[in-house]
């Protein structure tokens, strides 16, 4: 990625590579001046080729400048979401054993506090102005650029980039230079980016990507902590002052930017591609987006932090399953990416120590998901236990255990049902969250939806828990709406279909930190348990506050 910037640089070096939030431009010549005085100063002050460097910097030129420095020398960024909070952050961080952090004064400090966790720190460096702290801005003032090298071994560290813990403990991830590189092509045969293109970042980090695709950043005023509450005005006056032709965002953006749109009747004529990707999207919110931005072509990547991108479908393609979707199919997530090898096996909590292990399905039944290739990596960082859990050894590569289940249909398509950990253990089988889920969330009286068991594993009681819409003025009365609508769904369901007995309440519900999306159905799991009994009797009260 580094060897890439250096060549847009010198192939375009008057085009803007970065707009911020201020509407400041860089070049891609200042930005790779900036490159190459930062990888000098980092040179300067002693810091070594695959020491990992702890990263802490707003979202904006500094940021891009700063990776694509360290990338130059050889260290290794650790980029971990502070939005998960700074004692979970410095904790998860302490598994990295990072030698060295730059971050902005908040960061620096912070990390004072939690000195004892980061024993392992050697350096600290303050992007702006510290007292007592020597500082990156300073020092690359006058440092001696460092040129472009030659680049790296395909399989040498270059980031160890953090999970989001929407499912768990966050765990850093150990990407190579080989998986960054298949990342960039995969993205660019998948999308057509090319040089010429204008990002709206509403996910900072995808802005990584745009240096080595040749195409320009625009960072619009957002907390990168809380999309979910991003003013939709800054994000259309990014796009629109700028002209932005495609943009990458949770659906939490998307659903503040929309309507936000449609009740002004105002467009976005000029992008071209939304790609929207951190959970699974509603038919309703795209049909939204497709009428405020009416030339787009809106794609749904599916993927993780471990292994990104795994697969595709357009929003027009999501539209046309919403039946099957409602009746119990799940989420279809499209068509494999370039490279990748994607097969079901049957589910299992243990660790599979060889793809001999695998215990491979047909089409069309509900399995593990496994996937394979150049961009999938290898382990995480400090974690021995967590990697054998999740990677499985073969003879051509190893296998990345996505943690979902889904199912393959006959034109090839991934099929979503849910995270395995998700999944109801009830007396009459393993059943997926996800299906009960997009079903109930049809009803007007609901906005969200989460399917969970209480009791025992293995006899568990399935129960709703829905969050109201603004359209809900009677909840008992919409719950048995909600139970009669599920009752007579089901119909495309790949596993037991089972309708709960008792259906819950709860004004808000907790969703992941990174994408302000995801529904971590582990909390409401716990907080349903405290509330209902799951030796209720059947045909009592089905709808509680």
């Amino acid at each position: 990625m580094s060897r890439a910037l250096w060549q847009h640089a010198h192939n375009q070096p008057e085009r803007a590579a970065i707009i911020d939030a201020q509407h400041q431009r860089t070049t891609y010549a200042e930005l790779e001046a900036l490159v190459a005085r930062y990888a000098g100063a980092l040179q300067a002050v002693g810091l070594q080729p695959k020491q990992r460097v702890a990263v802490f910097v707003r979202p904006g030129r500094e940021l891009v400048a700063l990776m694509f420095a360290l990338l130059r020398l050889g260290s290794v960024p650790v980029l971990i979401d502070p939005g998960m909070g700074i004692g979970k952050a410095m904790q998860a961080l302490a598994l990295a054993q990072p030698q060295a952090l730059i971050g902005v004064p908040a960061a620096v400090l912070a990390s004072h506090a939690w000195r004892r966790t980061l024993s392992c720190l050697r350096m600290r460096l303050v992007v702006g102005h510290l007292p007592f702290h020597r500082s990156l801005t300073r020092l690359a003032r006058t440092a001696t650029p460092l040129p472009p090298g030659e680049g790296h071994a395909q399989d040498e560290e270059a980031a160890v980039l953090y999970t989001s813990g929407s499912t768990g403990p966050a765990k850093g991830v150990s990407y190579t230079h080989g998986n960054f590189a298949a990342q960039v092509e995969a993205l660019r045969l998948m999308y057509g980016f090319a040089p010429g293109d204008i990002d709206l970042a509403c996910f900072p980090l995808f802005a990584l990507f745009d240096a080595a695709l040749g195409t320009t950043t625009v960072f619009p005023r957002i907390d990168p902590s809380h999309p979910g509450r991003c003013r939709p005005e800054w994000i259309v006056q990014a796009a629109v002052q700028h002209q932005a032709t495609y943009a990458f965002g949770s659906p939490a953006v998307w659903a503040r930017v929309a309507p936000w749109l449609v009740a002004r009747k105002a467009t976005l004529p000029h992008l071209r591609n939304i790609l929207v990707a951190g959970a699974p999207i509603e038919p309703e919110l795209i049909a939204q987006m497709q009428r405020v931005a009416p030339e787009a072509e809106i794609h749904t990547p599916y993927g993780a932090t471990e292994a990104l991108p795994v697969a595709t479908i357009t929003g027009a393609a999501i539209q046309a399953l919403r039946t099957q979707a409602h009746s119990g199919a799940g989420v279809c997530v499209g068509t494999v990416a370039p490279g990748i090898e994607l097969v079901i096996a049957r589910r299992s909590v243990e660790p599979l120590h060889s793809e001999a292990d695998l215990q491979l399905l047909p089409a069309g039944t509900v399995g593990e998901v496994l996937v394979r290739g150049p961009q999938v990596t290898r382990h995480y960082t400090g974690l021995p236990t967590a990697t054998a859990r999740a990677k499985v050894a073969g003879a051509n590569g190893t296998w990345h255990r996505m943690g979902d289940l889904g199912w393959i249909d006959e034109q090839q398509r991934l099929w979503f049902v849910g995270r395995s950990a998700h999944a109801l253990e009830t007396s009459m089988g393993v059943i997926p969250n996800v299906p009960m889920q997009l079903c109930a969330q049809q009803h007007p009286a609901v906005r969200r939806a989460a399917y969970v068991g209480v009791g025992p594993v293995g006899a568990e009681v399935p129960v709703l828990v829905l969050q109201p819409s603004d359209h809900c003025t009677d909840a008992r009365h919409s719950g048995l709406e909600v139970l009669e609508l599920v009752k007579q769904s089901g119909q495309a369901a790949r596993s037991p279909w089972v309708v709960p007995q008792q259906v819950l309440w709860k004004s808000t519900f907790p969703l992941d930190v990174r994408h302000n999306a995801k529904i971590r159905n582990e909390d409401l799991k716990e907080w349903a348990s405290r509330r209902v009994s799951p030796t209720k009797p059947e045909g009592a009260a089905p709808c509680a506050t």
